[in-house]
């Protein structure tokens, strides 16, 4: 019998940790106890997305499970925009060097997605290389939609927005974006939200719409704890294929290049809360005029 090959072993098991990883559901969530010199300031509350970002989320979680943040620092404050923290230098290394990390941690390749950077959301720092993103992640203290498709979104703060906003408006040393005192942090782990979103409520256009052209808009409700949605066209009203299938961050989305023609189209919306998906909305239908 030939032996396995070390590589292919090596091989089997990224593959079977990969298949784990999607597999699961749920937001793990996490406490982050925040201490200003010693002195307790409050909780910090965050959920990850596990299934729309799970290698940073299985990341973040193997880090946690070691203890790997405790004392660590918010080490970079900036009002109207982000705290960001999680640098093992931050322990014990001289303060000038808090945020350039240590070059023999595990990278984590961009999980980049339609979720928006919006107030609340972790997002993972990194360098200028996209794959280059390790423990370090910051909070969004404002709607930076600037950062969308370039850093990955993996969490949002579901509780202790008011312990940011106190971190985030620290006085910091001249000429730097780091608290003048230090602000540590003592990261546990605290269960699953397995909540289920529910399904949204379509919008626009209203169902059986008539002598529709090449470009139609749709919109649909929010759900709350929502982050992305997933919108479907299709000429098959059993979907079975589709004209469209995507993922986006936002309550609307726009088509264009219809099939003129008395052409009846069908569409439903789902949403995804980072945990779980709910199911299928309604399905509406419209029809194509013709080209006169």
């Amino acid at each position: 019998m030939k032996k396995l090959q070390p590589f292919f072993i090596v091989n089997l098991l990224v593959l079977f940790l990969s298949i784990a990883l999607f597999a699961q559901t749920g937001m793990p969530q996490y406490n982050m106890k925040c201490e200003r010199e010693g002195t307790y300031i409050g909780d910090i509350k965050v959920e990850l997305f596990r299934i729309i970002t799970p290698l940073h989320v299985h990341n973040f979680d193997s880090l946690v499970s070691i203890q790997f943040y405790d004392t660590t620092a918010f080490h970079r404050v900036v009002p109207g925009f982000v705290i960001q923290g999680g640098d093992p230098n931050s322990r014990h290394g001289d303060p000038s060097t808090w945020g350039f990390g240590d070059p023999t941690q595990t990278t984590v390749p961009a999980e980049f997605t339609n979720i928006n950077h919006a107030r609340g959301i972790l997002g993972a720092a990194r360098g200028s290389d996209i794959n280059s993103a390790t423990s370090q992640f910051f909070i969004n203290v404002a709607n930076n939609s600037n950062l969308n498709g370039q850093y990955t979104a993996y969490g949002r703060v579901y509780e202790g927005m008011d312990v940011v906003d106190d971190i985030v408006n620290s006085p910091t040393v001249p000429g730097t974006e780091r608290p003048v005192q230090k602000i540590e942090m003592f990261v546990t782990y605290l269960g699953v939200n397995n909540s289920v979103p529910d399904s949204p409520d379509l919008i626009l256009p209203e169902d059986g719409l008539e002598g529709v052209m090449l470009t139609q808009s749709f919109q649909w409700s929010p759900v709350p704890s929502a982050v992305l949605y997933r919108f479907q066209l299709s000429t098959d009203s059993n979907f079975t294929t589709m004209e469209y299938d995507d993922l986006v961050g936002t309550l609307n989305y726009c088509v264009g290049g219809l099939q003129l023609g008395f052409v009846k189209y069908y569409w439903r919306v789902q949403a995804n809360n980072g945990g779980n998906i709910s199911s299928f909305s309604e399905v509406r239908s419209f029809t194509t005029g013709i080209d006169v």
